[in-house]
């Protein structure tokens, strides 16, 4: 489903390309639950979908909808209910070096160097030091942190730090990429600049990525398709193709195209008006004889 008919041919050719990759990720009936004080809670229920190869694919939908339990069952650090995830064909059953993950909180060793914490997962992975130090520096540079190889995570500003940790994510070369909220904590400005950085390195790199956010704006920003869940329980409502062309220019965000996929977004999210603020009861707090409003 395309959000909207304002979308130029090539935006339409460039979907066909897409589709023509093959499928790296695929998702087939994943239901999760979760034991609770009062029952099972059902996080997920029969969520299906395909994701191709080199695509970027976003997640969004009101809390609770399970998008970051999408997240780490396709990650393999949580066990699915029933369904199933497989990557190139094979089911997963865990953790692998196939699959990357990048979380919203800083998860790097803060007793190891920029360059050291990529090269952990090459040095678990059984390399010799020099060898894991060798593959990668260039995953440091492709992140733009070079002069900073030799720097501690607490000398790092929080968009640096998330630069390490999806350096230290990609330089096993996984399949697929799986990022949490990676720029939720970060400024504004911060966080534009990041969405920039993944682009550029999304370019350069051969993996899909699933990303999971909260923000539309984002979302449309990054994506080729975005993923909307529906809650109680989570399930996916629609796969929407972003039809932005590429390239993509912070100049796009407020185009008619733009806007128009973002109301899209936003009916499938808040189908209902939003429910009135509780009145909270009356308590005053201050003894000045004037008024704020």
């Amino acid at each position: 489903m395309i959000a909207t008919e304002l979308v130029a041919p090539a935006v339409r050719a460039r979907f066909d390309t897409i589709y023509a990759r093959p499928v790296v990720l695929e998702v087939a009936g994943l239901t999760k639950e979760f034991e609770g004080e009062h029952g099972k809670t059902t996080a997920l229920e029969r969520v299906s979908f395909k994701a191709h190869r080199r695509e970027l694919l976003c997640v969004i939908g009101p809390s609770g909808c399970g998008k970051s339990t999408l997240g780490r069952l396709v990650a393999g650090l949580d066990e699915v209910t029933s369904g199933q995830v497989m990557v190139d064909g094979k089911v997963v059953d865990g953790p692998g070096s196939d699959r990357g993950m990048v979380f919203q909180n800083y998860t790097l060793f803060p007793w190891r160097t920029v360059l050291e914490n990529v090269m952990f997962g090459l040095e678990v992975a059984g390399q010799s030091r020099s060898t894991a130090e060798t593959e990668a520096m260039p995953w440091v540079d492709m992140v733009g942190l070079r002069k900073f190889a030799n720097a501690y995570p607490h000398q790092l500003s929080g968009g640096m730090k998330q630069r390490v940790a999806i350096a230290r994510a990609l330089v096993n070369r996984p399949r697929i990429l799986v990022m949490d909220e990676p720029f939720g904590a970060l400024d504004p400005q911060t966080r534009a600049e990041m969405q920039a950085h993944l682009i550029e390195i999304w370019r350069n790199v051969d993996v899909t990525i699933l990303f999971v956010t909260h923000d539309l704006d984002e979302a449309i920003y990054l994506a080729d398709r975005i993923l909307v869940m529906g809650t109680s329980p989570g399930r996916l409502l629609e796969a929407v193709e972003v039809p932005l062309p590429r390239p993509r220019q912070p100049q796009q965000f407020g185009s008619p195209l733009f806007d128009a996929t973002k109301r899209y977004l936003e009916s499938l999210v808040h189908p209902h008006p939003p429910k009135a603020v509780e009145k909270l009861p009356f308590c005053r707090m201050t003894l000045a004889g004037d008024d704020v409003e």
